[in-house]
């Protein structure tokens, strides 16, 4: 039976321009639960109020299964919670044995340089971690003040270790180490909870995780029985207007819970333009359909209805169950759609700005915040080293080789993750067998992201290299 060290119910707080609204969180003695935040000041208010700076003006927080009212809340996460990453809690003049000593229950004047630096070598020989005892804080590195942070609330017997925004500063081997740190001390029943904007680490390691968005849950999932990479989002109801209403606490969705919560995601019912007669069907989340149109024109009709363009003669275009608005095609994203159009290098990218910041302008209007924040871009470079190689990452558009700026497009709408992409012929532009493996292998990737594509084309070799489920539009009026 897990036992409860936090909880907060109907959490609640408003600022100027963004709030957090009815959070719902558990934690546990032991567990490493994740937080993804999709808006960077929001994943701060939260870090805020863990830190005992703020508190909520709704809701209740629990630990321990004991009512922490606001007059004693900053008081009992002194002694109960640590936040890690956020603002540095070293001595810049004391050496890392001073800076760990400090917090020891024995008066700190009476001991000696012999004490602090004993305790730290136990400290090392018990997590298989190197601390330099002798340094002083000024001279650490951002993952040794991490480790020697994560040390003082561990002799300070705070029970809950917040990690706020790690994944933009540690490399690969400072996560093993802080790890290996974690793992020892979910052992000896602490609770570690990681406060992000990427998924990356928090699916490596947590043993759950909250997906945030517009300040509210908006989804619980268990990491062990989700795909990496993967986000199921919970279409069909309002999460946290679920969890209002019943005060139950969030239930982990395994995948075949998950299909069960999905529902149509786009639907053409009986749809007639100049063009196109009676066409209807449907596209359920991650799923690939491949639309074969008998020429450009239908090409070219279909991508304007979808893009929202123009409107059907007689039908009805449907998303999420609702009728698909007449807009701007900028507007796209605001109903969490993302389109390729035939030219998508110089559709979706801006050819004299580097590939980096071609990406952080379109995950920002997502994150916010994040277009101006340099310290996600190591985030973003780790989430996608397996596709382009590091020194891309600098170059502008313009420089970069056919390969890499056509895998960049992908990229974009892979760290975005809309609920679907829509891909104007493919291949059209760029008849290269490379390109072509490119384009299959990103389409993969951005199934398992749990983002649906359609790919709309007239090319029938297209079609037949791409392995989904198949529309076939051929039914013209004359």
């Amino acid at each position: 039976m897990k036992r409860e060290l936090l909880r907060i119910e109907g959490g609640a707080k408003k600022k100027r321009t963004f709030s957090l609204k009815n959070i719902h969180i558990q934690c546990y003695v032991g567990h490493f639960s994740g937080i993804i935040f999709l808006n960077a000041n929001e994943k701060k208010l939260m870090s805020v109020i863990l830190e005992g700076k703020d508190f909520f003006d709704e809701g209740r927080i629990f630990l321990f299964d004991r009512r922490i009212k606001e007059k004693e809340w900053k008081k009992k996460v002194r002694s109960h919670i640590a936040v890690v990453g956020r603002e540095k809690k070293l001595y810049d003049y004391m050496t890392v044995g001073e800076n760990i000593g400090l917090y020891v229950s024995e008066s700190f004047i009476l001991k000696r340089d012999r004490y602090y630096l004993h305790l730290s070598r136990c400290l090392e020989e018990k997590f298989g971690i190197q601390l330099n005892v002798a340094h002083k804080g000024d001279e650490l590195g951002f993952c040794g003040r991490i480790l020697v942070e994560v040390m003082q609330a561990y002799v300070r017997k705070q029970r809950l270790i917040v990690l706020y925004q790690l994944t933009n500063r540690l490399d690969d081997d400072g996560f093993e180490q802080l790890l290996r740190v974690v793992q020892k001390m979910k052992e000896e029943g602490y609770a570690f909870l990681m406060l992000d904007s990427f998924e990356e680490q928090i699916l490596k390691y947590a043993d759950d995780y909250y997906v945030v968005d517009d300040g509210r849950i908006s989804g619980y999932y268990g990491v062990d029985t989700i795909q990496k990479f993967t986000f199921i989002q919970m279409n069909n109801r309002d999460v946290h207007e679920y969890y209002l209403k019943s005060r139950k606490t969030p239930k982990i969705l395994t995948p075949e819970a998950a299909l069960d919560e999905q529902i149509q995601l786009l639907e053409f019912r009986h749809v007639e333009t100049g063009i196109v007669k009676d066409l209807s069907f449907t596209i359920q989340q991650g799923e690939f359909v491949v639309m074969r149109c008998r020429d450009d024109y239908v090409c070219r009709a279909l991508t304007a209805l979808l893009k929202g363009e123009e409107q059907p003669l007689r039908g009805m275009i449907c998303l999420k169950g609702k009728s698909l608005p007449y807009h701007e095609t900028w507007r796209m994203l605001e109903n969490d759609i993302g389109i390729m159009e035939e030219q998508p290098l110089e559709q979706n990218l801006v050819a004299d700005m580097t590939l980096m910041d071609n990406l952080c302008l379109c995950l920002g209007r997502k994150i916010s915040g994040l277009w101006m924040g340099k310290q996600y871009q190591n985030s973003i470079e780790m989430m996608l080293r397996r596709f382009i190689e590091k020194r891309y990452f600098g170059e502008k558009i313009k420089d970069l080789p056919l390969q890499v700026a056509y895998r960049a497009v992908f990229c974009k709408w892979l760290l975005f993750a809309p609920r679907m992409l829509i891909c104007v012929r493919p291949f059209a532009a760029v008849d290269i067998d490379s390109v072509r493996v490119i384009a299959k292998e990103m389409i993969q990737a951005l199934l398992q992201r749990g983002v649906a594509v359609l790919v709309i084309t007239s090319n029938i070799q297209e079609v037949e290299e791409l392995e989904g489920r198949r529309v076939i539009v051929d039914k013209i009026e004359t």
